[in-house]
Parts: C-alpha cells; sequence; structure tokens
C-alpha cells in the first residue's frame, strides 16, 4: 500500500517495466528522458513529470481514485472532495502550500505526489487488468473459434503464420510459433494472424506493426482486445491499420474446442496490408463497425 511504503509506487514501476520486457534505458527512450531518471523514480524520486510519463508509457493505473484525466488532477479533486484547503494538506505532509499546488498541476517531485497520496487516499494501489481469467480460465490462454478465425483466413486467401500458436488451439497456419519459439523474437512472413497474449498486447501490436513497415509481411491480421487508450493503439493502430469492432463479444474457445464463454470487454481485428482489396474483403469478413486507416488518420486531425 502507498500508504505505508513510500518505495512501494515505484517497485511497482519497476515491475511492470520487467513484466513486459523492457530495460530501463528502453523505457527511458520512449519516454524521453535519462535512463537515470528512470531509476530515479523506480527508488520513489526524481521528477513527477518522468513519473507521470512512466505511468503512461506502461499503462500504469491508480484504484480508488476520482475519475480524471491525469494522477495531478485526481489530488486536487480528492483535496476539494474533502473540504481542504492548500494549506491544510501542506500542513498534514510537512509539505509548502506551493509544493501541493504545483503538485495538482502536474509539478514538482515524484517523492512529494506520493506524500499526498498516501494522506489523502492511503487504500491507493496499482490498478489490476481488467478481469485477468473469466469463465475458469487465463485470458491468455483462450483460443480463437473458428467462426472468426475461418472468415478471416479466406478474406486474405489463407495465413501463412501465426505466431502466437498455442498447441491446443484448431487455429491452424503451415507455419507456426508456439511461447517455446517466442514470436516476438522471430521473423515473420507472408499473411500472419495474430491472436496475441491480451495481457502482453501492447509488445505484439508493435512487433506487427514494425514486420509490416519493413516489408516482410504483406497482410498481417490481429485479433485484439478493444483498448484505444493506450500508447500501442495511438502509435500502431489508430491511422495504419483498418479497424473492425467486432458486434458483440467473442465466446473464445478452451483447449478442447469448448466455448468457454464471452470475454468481458468487447475485440477489435486491425488490419494491416499493401493490398486494399485484401483490407476490404477483411473488414467485411465479421460483423461490425469498421473504420478504415484514412478516416481514422482525417479524425484524429481534425
Amino acid at each position: 500500500m502507498i500508504g505505508r511504503n513510500l518505495m512501494t509506487l515505484g517497485d511497482r514501476f519497476k515491475h511492470k517495466r520487467k513484466s513486459i520486457g523492457l530495460t530501463q534505458s528502453e523505457l527511458a527512450s520512449r519516454c524521453g528522458v535519462s535512463a537515470k531518471a528512470v531509476w530515479e523514480v523506480e527508488r520513489g524520486r526524481g521528477r513527477l513529470a518522468t513519473a507521470l510519463a512512466i505511468m503512461d508509457e506502461l499503462d500504469f493505473r491508480l484504484t480508488r481514485l476520482p475519475t480524471a484525466r491525469s494522477v495531478s488532477e485526481a489530488l486536487r479533486k480528492m483535496r476539494e472532495r474533502r473540504g481542504m484547503s492548500l494549506e491544510a494538506v501542506a500542513a498534514k505532509t510537512k509539505l509548502s502550500p506551493a509544493t501541493v499546488s504545483n503538485l495538482e498541476r502536474g509539478r514538482g517531485n515524484f517523492a512529494s505526489l506520493i506524500k499526498v497520496l498516501a494522506y489523502l487516499s492511503p487504500s491507493t494501489r496499482e490498478r489490476k487488468p481488467e478481469i485477468s481469467s473469466w469463465q475458469g480460465g487465463s485470458r491468455d490462454c483462450r483460443f480463437t473459434p473458428p467462426s472468426i478465425f475461418q472468415p478471416l483466413d479466406e478474406a486474405v486467401g489463407g495465413f501463412d503464420l501465426d505466431p502466437c500458436a498455442h498447441a491446443d488451439s484448431r487455429v491452424r497456419t503451415p507455419q507456426r510459433y508456439t511461447i517455446e519459439d517466442n514470436g516476438l523474437a522471430q521473423p515473420w512472413c507472408g499473411a500472419v494472424f495474430a491472436n496475441p497474449p491480451f495481457s502482453d498486447a501492447p509488445r505484439w501490436i508493435e512487433k506487427a506493426f514494425g514486420e509490416w513497415v519493413a516489408g516482410r509481411c504483406h497482410t498481417i491480421v490481429a485479433l485484439l482486445p478493444v483498448r484505444t487508450h493506450t500508447k500501442a493503439f495511438q502509435r500502431y493502430v489508430l491511422g495504419e491499420a483498418d479497424v473492425l469492432f467486432l458486434d458483440g463479444r467473442v465466446s473464445f474457445e478452451g483447449a478442447g474446442g469448448e466455448v468457454r464463454g464471452q470475454a468481458p470487454f468487447g475485440c477489435l481485428v486491425a488490419c494491416w496490408s499493401t493490398d486494399p482489396t485484401v483490407r476490404d474483403r477483411v473488414m467485411h469478413a465479421l460483423p461490425g463497425r469498421i473504420v478504415r486507416a484514412n478516416s481514422i488518420a482525417s479524425s484524429a486531425a481534425a
């Protein structure tokens, strides 16, 4: 809990960074800061702006805070809900009113933020991913049903590779990478279908985009959870891929082909392809709402 240990939040950043396979230097590069700055934040110190950038990059969210665009705005809302002045919070946290005011504007240092959080919301902690399992199974071992895969397979004229394959899945492509092969570290080719581990979807989205841009794949179709707020979606899907937001919720399969129930979130199909005809066939392969790459980009620009 943040209120009991000022180092905990920085430690959680470190754990999240390592869980998605990023070094301090890689995370620093993505955030536009130095590796030393990341090192400082992971020890509960450093600049608040750096900590907020890290939270954004890692998609790290906190619970039991007011709905707000940022942690800084949430601090202000918490203070106002309790009817406290800047001076009152400063006195309780042994900070200056100017420091508390700066924190509410996204300025200052990370340690001060933790102190104010510890006072205003001592039960705040990391938000867990949305329902890590459902119907008795892991969200990362939910297999694509034939009703989803087959229409997509026909739309592209047959997939060549599944880089996220599982031995128990009924999805079959001529070439497959299982967890032992580590599809993130392998080159992709041809027409690719990916239903990645949803707990690690951002890295697979980045990999898919990189393989397509490099020209190693002419078509990549990915079945993904709808998380339009993530950096991965904003950078590599938004305006880059045609997107089909599927109607309803997908009923994934278990190891024996049995239906394990609907996912507790919506899914989308993203299609990166050099062939507009293939993109069009993929977008019409399943029922849903279509958002084209060009129209997404135009909307974003507007």
